[in-house]
């Protein structure tokens, strides 16, 4: 049998220095938990980069396929080729520059998102251009493609809109599906998309210069609630459009395609589908915005998912998909399924996006959670302990 190994014996020198040293390492401990060292905060900003460059090509997504639809189909059925219109032609040079626009923000804002996520590359003021390229060029899309072009075509017969095949039975029918299926819709789902662009590319920036607080409930809350409002708005013009049209059509196949954008509608009762689960959506962020809970968040966070996947598998393949094998002026429509399912990408995810930023500005505003402080990328930030360490 080997001998057991006798402790060694330490010098009283020693046993004196252990429990100071023991003492300073717990207490070197407390502090750290208590007050988060730079490189625990860099780490959350990192976290935060990669969530905010995600948003920006998921918001890119949004208004990618729009963009190349109209730039690439706006004027192409002109016979003289002239980009000044007429008096009953709506000037096919503004449209395409419209387009033009569109597709500059998604190549500029779309190297943003991308180098930002995948090349860990970091250039605030690119950013900033980016968000401003959005804002200025966002509304002149909005003014031209919303608000000119549909009044233009609705007082000289043109289209879309596209009315059933006989025509609407009452002109009140014609005048409400006009302004709510047509107008109205499409200004809560171009508000939508193209805000939702410029808000992710300034969430960008902020993160990008530290500046990110996440414990501000008011600003949130309201963001929320306007995106929200937007979105039932849009449900409730789906839906009347849809419902009007299967009360005086029947619920069966449309004969041709009835074109109210965003609406393309084969199927009516598809179409009140749709609207509906809109609706809701929008109504259940109205619920969080004003009654935030953990429950109504769960609930968006999965009516989200569904509400997409409703969309792009069932909406566009049942409506706007089989409009083109339809008769008439719907057989003309190029690439409108994918146009219509990345514009809902942003109407499906944005309310979801804002709930978890109200859901975390509570935790943050509790003390459920740690209030991070970010730094500048680029510049350096010195410990209490005289080190340094730099994102």
């Amino acid at each position: 049998r080997l001998p057991r190994p006798r402790p060694s014996r330490l010098p009283c020198s020693c046993k004196a220095v252990m429990p100071a040293a023991r003492a300073e390492e717990h207490k070197t401990d407390m502090s750290s938990s208590k007050t988060p060292s730079i490189v625990s905060n860099n780490a959350s900003q990192y976290i935060d980069l990669l969530k905010a460059s995600g948003l920006v090509i998921m918001s890119n997504v949004g208004i990618f396929a729009e963009a190349l639809q109209v730039f690439l189909t706006s004027g192409t059925d002109t016979v003289t080729g002239d980009l000044g219109g007429s008096s009953d032609v709506f000037p096919p040079g503004l449209v395409i520059f419209s387009g033009a626009i569109e597709v500059f923000m998604v190549l500029v804002s779309g190297f943003v998102g991308i180098s930002a996520l995948f090349f860990d590359f970091h250039m605030p003021k690119l950013t900033v251009f980016a968000a401003v390229l959005s804002l200025l060029g966002g509304w002149y899309v909005f003014t031209i493609n919303v608000l000119a072009l549909p009044n233009f075509n609705y007082e000289n017969n043109n289209a879309p809109p596209l009315p059933p095949l006989g025509g609407w039975d009452t002109r009140f029918r014609e005048d409400v599906a006009f302004y709510m299926g047509y107008l109205v819709s499409s200004m809560a789902i171009c508000a939508v998309s193209l805000g939702f662009h410029f808000a992710t590319l300034l969430h960008l920036y902020r993160v990008q210069t530290g500046n990110n607080d996440k414990g501000a409930q008011f600003p949130k809350r309201c963001r929320m609630g306007y995106y929200s409002f937007l979105v039932t708005v849009l449900g409730i013009g789906m839906l009347t459009v849809g419902g009007w049209l299967r009360a005086q059509e029947g619920p069966g196949k449309q004969q041709r395609p009835v074109i109210y954008p965003p609406s393309i509608i084969v199927y009516p009762d598809v179409q009140v589908m749709t609207g509906l689960w809109v609706m809701l959506y929008g109504l259940a962020g109205f619920a969080q915005t004003f009654v935030p809970t953990e429950m109504i968040f769960s609930f968006i966070k999965a009516y989200a998912v569904l509400l997409w996947a409703w969309i792009v598998g069932f909406h566009v393949m049942c409506n706007i998909s089989l409009a083109t094998s339809l008769p008439g002026p719907g057989a003309g429509l190029s690439g409108p399924g994918i146009q219509i399912a990345s514009l809902f990408t942003s109407v499906c995810f944005s309310i979801a996006v804002y709930a978890a930023e109200v859901d975390t500005a509570m935790k943050v505003s509790s003390g459920a959670i740690m209030r991070p402080s970010g730094v500048e990328l680029g510049k350096k930030s010195t410990t209490e302990g005289g080190g340094a360490a730099a994102v």
